[in-house]
């Protein structure tokens, strides 16, 4: 129920209240004893926040900042799963910082085991990532393979 409510004041461009909702689910997951969230809190936080302020508000400054902040305090020792080098890569690219996401793809090839990153939802979310850094560097023909 909280992510619907999250998701409908996105839409209704309450983006502080929908970034309040979405924390709290965090919180909520907490609370019952079930994680079902595999992020740690502040790459969570930051995913949020990246993907409301490149999304909805093109901050795209304040959504490399977001993902900066949580990526330098990332836990010493997480899971590598537990990073979402991934998404984050996939905001850095949002924002128009495909260096930065081309940095997180390679730590992800470099942390993250290969059986892993042979999922098809982790060779996925690598090629999508890859195709939004074609269309931050404005090579837009090659986004498109």
């Amino acid at each position: 129920a909280l992510s619907d409510l999250a998701n409908l004041a996105l839409l209704r461009g309450r983006y502080h209240s929908g970034l309040e909702r979405i924390l709290q689910v965090f919180e909520k997951q907490e609370a019952i004893g079930t994680r079902f969230i595999p992020q740690a809190k502040p790459i969570f936080e930051a995913m949020a926040e990246g993907v409301i302020r490149a999304s909805f508000l093109q901050d795209y400054e304040g959504a490399a900042a977001a993902v900066d902040a949580a990526w330098a305090t990332r836990p010493e020792g997480a899971d590598p799963s537990e990073l979402a080098h991934i998404e984050l890569a996939g905001i850095y690219a949002s924002a128009g910082r495909p260096d930065r996401a081309l940095e997180l793809l390679q730590d992800y090839e470099s942390d993250v085991d290969a059986e892993t990153r042979g999922t098809d939802a982790s060779r996925s979310g690598v090629h999508s990532v890859r195709g939004g850094i074609a269309l931050a560097e404005s090579r837009n023909e090659h986004a498109l393979q």
